[in-house]
């Protein structure tokens, strides 16, 4: 894995910055738009995600499984692993399971795309 600290000068917590460097080739202008694209792309999923109904499981695991793609393409392992728990949990009508755990993983995104939006 290289080190590019010298490249970015943030840090934010749960985002792996020399992994997201290392997955883009060590371009950090295209990590950098991957970012952007990440904090621009990442409300309407949220949006879908507070939406969550018994009714519409389905969708729901179609929505955490975009935004588990979105958190692997960045580095953001925790979100990406906690995505993939709730996809796995809609997938089998867990649905209170979901509840419980939803409004954690909307508020660890949201948490995320405000510590992006003060460093793009």
């Amino acid at each position: 894995m290289g080190c590019y600290d010298d490249e970015i000068s943030f840090e934010i917590d749960g985002l792996d910055i020399d992994g997201g460097l290392d997955m883009y080739e060590g371009e950090t202008e295209d990590y950098l738009d991957a970012l952007r694209s990440f904090v621009k792309n990442v409300p309407a999923a949220l949006d879908k995600l507070r939406g969550l109904t018994e009714e519409n499981l389905a969708e729901y695991a179609v929505s955490v499984h975009g935004l588990k793609a979105m958190s692997a393409w960045i580095c953001a392992s925790e979100i990406n692993s906690e995505a993939a728990e709730l996809e796995s949990l809609a997938r089998a009508n867990a649905f209170e399971g979901l509840i419980e755990r939803n409004e954690a993983l909307i508020g660890m995104v949201d948490d995320l795309v405000g510590e992006l939006g003060k460093v793009l």
